[in-house]
């Protein structure tokens, strides 16, 4: 996870806003911070 990962964590827990993203390595916020709200959309593999 980049450093640029953590800091828009960080503004989605301060805003208490939900992030809708890609990159599973957000998931790993989760672990240290339960309150943080992600959702990871997987691309669709039928459309590669």
């Amino acid at each position: 996870m980049s450093a640029a990962d953590l800091l828009v964590a960080a503004v989605c827990l301060n805003r208490d806003e939900e992030l809708l993203t890609m990159d599973e390595d957000f998931l790993s916020v989760l672990e240290v911070e339960p309150a943080f709200r992600v959702i990871v959309d997987r691309p669709d593999e039928s459309f590669g």
